[in-house]
């Protein structure tokens, strides 16, 4: 274990805002303007900017077209784009969020994130936003619509056209919100469930319908690097209802997928799955203070799961215990305000198997 001393002194106005270029999500701060963030903007911060400043937002299918309802399990790509009418430079910021329409709840169905960008959860909602400041006003980030009956969908986003004086005076904040309904799916099938999962050592391919038409079978591919599959298996079509696929031959980490084949021979195939042997080193606790409050950084090493977090003292009793979901990637862990005091410890035990803890003391 790593023992952290923490002592919380404020260095000034200028670090906690220039710390802002890494994200605010990943400072602790939502302000893409949704309702659960209580309508918050970049505008908190920063404004005096003239850079004639405008933001849109598209929702784009596979033809580059933008759409206004989305086919559930189809592949779309989100776009924000930023512009200026001014000729001075500038760099940009974002941070967007897509929730459901009927009860904001999170949608977190983005795929693989263009440079300089990351997802972090936070307060039940993941956000995605650059990690250091953007040369560029167009941001493109994959997006996977959710499954059959999630309804319509908001995109919250809120822009920034900075003009790097490491100060917030003289920036244009931006913000817009995209609403994307539930469409009809063309897919032969409509899936309520997918999932690959690691089962003592074996990979298990899981997913279930609701309706079939005309599928003959369903053809599992799998692949060691995400992009050349060959296929794994073939599991015969019976109507509708829940179907599972058992890869005896998995090593330390592979990719599948679902290769969908109707009785004319037609084919359409579901997003990869990743499944991997779980590597502690992946795994991380870090220290993370940001404008008096107190976080834990957690990095996930594997997909989006379910985590225990404990804090207990040297003697094992248990201060405080939750359960919560996390993203893959880096997640920010608020300490218990008024629990913890002097020498305590965090434990993070994942759904996977994997506990990581680490020491510290609040001062």
């Amino acid at each position: 274990m790593t023992t952290i001393f923490i002592c919380f002194i404020v260095a000034g106005l200028s670090v906690i805002l220039f710390s802002y270029n890494s994200g605010p999500a990943k400072n602790g701060q939502a302000v893409s303007g949704a309702p659960f963030n209580s309508g918050k903007t970049c505008t908190t911060c920063h404004g005096g900017g003239s850079f004639g400043g405008t933001i849109n937002l598209q929702l784009l299918d596979s033809a580059k077209k933008a759409v206004k309802s989305y086919i559930p399990g189809q592949h779309y790509t989100f776009k924000i784009n930023m512009k200026k009418t001014s000729t001075a430079s500038a760099n940009y910021g974002f941070q967007t969020t897509c929730a459901k329409v009927s009860n904001n709840g999170n949608i977190n169905r983005w795929g693989k994130l263009p440079a300089n960008t990351h997802n972090t959860l936070l307060s039940a909602h993941n956000y995605v936003e650059q990690s250091t400041r953007l040369t560029s006003g167009i941001i493109s980030i994959p997006w996977t619509a959710p499954l059959k009956g999630s309804g319509s969908v908001t995109f919250y986003t809120a822009g920034n056209i900075v003009n790097n004086n490491s100060s917030t005076s003289g920036d244009q904040p931006l913000s817009k919100s995209l609403t994307i309904t539930e469409g009809v799916a063309l897919m032969p099938v409509i899936f309520t469930s997918y999932d690959a999962t690691l089962q003592n050592n074996n990979a298990i391919v899981t997913w279930s319908t609701s309706r079939e038409e005309n599928v003959r079978n369903y053809i599992v591919e799998k692949s060691s690097n995400g992009i050349d599959f060959v296929q794994a298996g073939i599991v015969m079509a019976k109507g509708w209802g829940n179907y599972n696929f058992t890869d005896n031959a998995f090593n330390n980490k592979a990719y599948y997928r679902l290769k969908v084949e109707d009785v004319s021979g037609n084919v359409a195939y579901n997003d990869p799955l990743t499944v991997a042997k779980p590597d502690k080193n992946n795994y991380k606790l870090s220290l993370y203070n940001h404008g008096g409050s107190q976080y834990f950084m957690f990095t996930n090493g594997s997909k989006q799961q379910r985590i225990q977090v404990i804090y207990s003292d040297l003697q094992g009793h248990i201060l405080s215990s939750g359960i919560t979901s996390a993203n893959e990637g880096d997640n920010l862990l608020q300490i218990p305000g008024g629990k913890i005091k002097g020498m305590a410890i965090i434990s993070v035990v994942t759904e996977d198997g994997i506990r990581t803890s680490m020491k510290f003391v609040i001062n």
